[in-house]
């Protein structure tokens, strides 16, 4: 029981702070070029981000 309340504790926490520091995490990452060419190539197999995207882009 004190295991299970403690590993909650500890997730909820580091989830919280994610959440707090986002924008920053977020930032970190993109600045990395491999993480920003992954981040978009997963984006644009999304079904419809793709299509979006060019569309504004292009005016379509």
């Amino acid at each position: 029981m004190m295991k299970t309340s403690l590993t909650l504790l500890m997730v909820g926490t580091a989830l919280g702070a994610a959440y707090k520091y986002r924008y920053k995490l977020l930032d970190m990452a993109l600045s990395n070029d491999y993480l920003s060419k992954l981040s978009v190539n997963t984006v644009m197999k999304i079904p419809g981000v793709k299509d979006r995207v060019i569309g504004s882009v292009f005016g379509k």
